[in-house]
């Protein structure tokens, strides 16, 4: 059995607009017959922002509504329009999925990394405007890091320009005598205070 643990952000990396604040541009702009639902839109469109999490903003929401009835109708409502929401952008993914072998065939007629990278970038471009966390937070923790070499979706990278290579910089992550080494099907890493632990164990029963 494979199991894959897939962190808090993994769907914004793969280029889907799936963060509240896109599901709510979306839905105060669609149609409602409801005035309660348009009420609850107006408020909402007042501060997309403040809206992160639904479930508080509900509940101060909440305060303002005359009837259980009327709270109910406006979760309903938002509820609703997220799954259909969220299963177009979930379409929209597989689509781009089905599409890989083929962007994977045009990359590899390409030159040069360059060149490779920057299709891709367009590709990423294209797909989606969200903020990349994920680059943001790496360029953050690889100082002096070549933003060239930062390539935005492994499973469109041609291996081949890299092969007999090695990447060897400063991890900020790491203390100064740890050491991580990673390859294509796995890593280790050692960390100095593991080994001088070892060395008082042995020294430790050198004395007994």
């Amino acid at each position: 059995m494979t199991l894959f643990l897939i962190g808090n952000g993994f769907d914004l990396n793969c280029g889907m607009n799936t963060r509240f604040s896109d599901v709510y541009k979306e839905y105060v702009n669609s149609d409602s017959k409801s005035p309660i639902i348009e009420a609850f839109k107006r408020e909402i469109s007042l501060d997309i922002d403040r809206w992160g999490d639904f479930e508080m903003e509900m509940c101060d929401y909440a305060q303002s509504l005359k009837t259980e009835k009327e709270f109910v109708e406006c979760v309903r409502d938002f509820s609703v329009y997220m799954r259909e929401y969220l299963d177009r952008e979930q379409k929209l993914f597989f689509k781009r999925i089905n599409d890989e072998a083929k962007e994977k065939n045009i990359i590899r007629s390409l030159s040069s990394p360059i060149e490779k990278k920057k299709y891709v970038d367009e590709l990423y471009q294209k797909a989606t405007s969200a903020k990349n966390y994920v680059k943001e937070s790496y360029l953050a923790n690889y100082h002096n890091f070549d933003e060239n070499y930062y390539f935005q979706d492994i499973k469109l990278l041609d291996g081949t320009d890299f092969e007999g290579k090695i990447d060897l910089h400063k991890d900020a992550s790491l203390a100064k005598s740890d050491c991580r080494i990673e390859w294509e099907n796995g890593g280790v890493e050692l960390k100095g205070a593991d080994q001088l632990a070892k060395v008082a164990d042995l020294l430790d029963a050198q004395k007994m």
